[in-house]
């Protein structure tokens, strides 16, 4: 299955580094958003299978924020991305059900097993 994803995150090398993994694997990206309000327009446009979202953006927004609502709204799966994976941000982010908690740096295996979970709900849903 090709899934359709979205990549939520502030920092252009990472969101490119990301993008390359997904297109490598044979899925599709529809969208990379910088910030809450550009993931909320591409949702809405290209309603992705799966997210990847970092947990930190810019200007102190919450990448939870974003999955919350991913979640909630269009019943997107997030996968969440962090370079700080303290005790604190794993505890919030778990709340939140997300396909995987991934932290920075990551390898591509860790992005394509994260993928492959995400799949495999996927087909479990249908």
């Amino acid at each position: 299955m090709e899934a359709r994803i979205l990549i939520v995150e502030d920092e252009a090398l990472i969101a490119l580094h990301l993008e390359q993994i997904v297109l490598d694997a044979g899925h599709r990206v529809v969208g990379i958003a910088f910030d809450p309000e550009e993931a909320k327009e591409i949702v809405r446009k290209e309603r992705p299978d799966l997210a990847f979202v970092d947990m930190r953006l810019r200007n102190g927004t919450s990448g939870l924020d974003v999955a919350r609502y991913l979640r909630e709204q269009y019943d997107v799966p997030s996968v969440l991305v962090s370079g700080n994976l303290d005790n604190g941000n794993t505890e919030a982010a778990t709340q939140l059900r997300p396909v995987a908690l991934v932290g920075k740096p990551f390898m591509p295996a860790t992005i394509l097993g994260a993928i492959d979970m995400a799949i495999a709900r996927l087909d479990n849903r249908h």
